[in-house]
């Protein structure tokens, strides 16, 4: 081979500052694909998850598949917000593992490209993704949580399906415990002798609701009592207040809290009103740690794809001259550590025993100085 020729087949792999390159168009048509299957096959494990946590209030209240597939929509931005990182890792790991196992990285350093030029494309996708994940997070995800909200209430209040066994005490979530004697439930849904016990955990009751009949309606969520009587006590004390009687009464019967799933998680807020709520606590004179970590993580998170690209490539350009492929198993790996760690910083955060700036963004110091330690032994070798 000539100089000329040898020169002519380098070229396209030759150094051109921050200005684009085929070789950086082609680890970024390597590296795209992989970001898109492993953001829809990581979102819908997540999305699966979601409903399978709640599949036993879905189920047993009867729901309309219409409810559930919204309910699967709404999800949507909130898994996409949460997969973005992590479908990063993935396609770095895989895509740069290829490149690896077929030598093309290694010949692109030999054809006088720098380690650390290999970088940038990397990184501009991580940057791309960081962003993506921020503004999905900030618009599209409060409002489709909101949206969450209101439909898995629909999915429970709509079709309120009431189960009381006689012979058994049920309580819902506004602290009623009601109890029919054994063969007071018929068929047909017809009560006989139902007592209603009002009160908080391990509390006496504030009052006693006591009927000799009664109808389970199903359609509305609620139990009709029928020539009943109605006795209150005072908070803390066995002696009744007041005696009253009704011919008719409602009973409204409502178990939300039963694995309802969604909470005032503060990570669900937008960082304007994630900063508000963090102002009007500390005016109160308290240290809000669980919304200062959600703060800090709303920035660390997304930003997340950045620590991963960095760390990807680092190791990748390290682990040349050994030729392993990390593939599959080490994005699963690394994926596990990642939250694993995010997990326990974010306890400790919220707990106040590490500052919530720490908390948050830990995970991401620890994954790109990893990435920085790998580019370092790469530039050395």
């Amino acid at each position: 081979m000539s100089a000329n020729e040898s020169v002519a087949t380098r070229a396209p792999f030759k150094s051109s500052g921050l200005r684009a390159t085929k070789l950086d168009w082609y680890l970024i048509a390597e590296i795209v694909p992989w970001l898109i299957s492993g953001l829809v096959v990581v979102a819908l494990v997540m999305i699966m998850a979601a409903l399978l946590s709640r599949a036993g209030d879905i189920l047993s209240k009867g729901a309309s598949p219409i409810l559930v597939l919204q309910f699967m929509a709404y999800s949507i931005p909130d898994m996409i917000s949460r997969a973005l990182p992590f479908a990063m890792l993935f396609a770095v790991l895989m895509g740069l593992s290829r490149l690896t196992q077929d030598s093309e990285l290694k010949a692109a350093i030999v054809s006088g490209i720098a380690p650390t030029r290999l970088v940038l494309p990397v990184l501009a996708i991580g940057i791309v993704v960081a962003l993506l994940a921020f503004i999905n997070a900030e618009t599209l995800k409060p409002r489709a949580f909101t949206e969450a909200q209101r439909v898995f209430k629909d999915i429970v209040l709509s079709n309120p399906k009431i189960v009381i066994s006689d012979g058994q005490f049920f309580k819902d979530t506004q602290n009623q415990v009601i109890y029919v004697p054994p063969g007071g439930i018929s068929d047909n849904g017809q009560l006989r002798d139902i007592t209603v016990l009002q009160a908080q955990s391990g509390q006496v009751p504030s009052s006693i609701i006591r009927a000799p009949s009664g109808q389970i309606l199903r359609d509305v969520g609620a139990i009709l009592l029928e020539n009943g009587t109605r006795t209150t006590y005072k908070s803390g004390e066995a002696r009744p207040v007041t005696v009253s009687t009704f011919a008719r009464a409602t009973l409204p019967i409502r178990n939300l809290s039963q694995g309802s799933g969604l909470s005032s998680d503060p990570m669900q807020l937008s960082v304007i009103d994630l900063i508000a709520r963090v102002n009007a606590y500390s005016a109160q004179g308290f240290v809000p740690n669980n919304e200062l970590t959600a703060l800090h993580r709303k920035f660390a998170e997304p930003m997340a794809a950045i620590a991963f690209a960095l760390f990807g490539i680092g190791m990748s350009l390290w682990s040349l001259r050994s030729n392993q492929n990390f593939g599959f198993t080490g994005a699963a790996f690394f994926t596990f550590f990642y939250y694993a760690t995010t997990t326990v910083f974010r306890v400790m955060g919220e707990n106040g025993a590490l500052y919530p700036f720490l908390a948050a963004w830990m995970p991401n110091i620890i994954y790109a100085g990893a990435g920085g330690i790998f580019l370092w032994l790469a530039r050395r070798r």
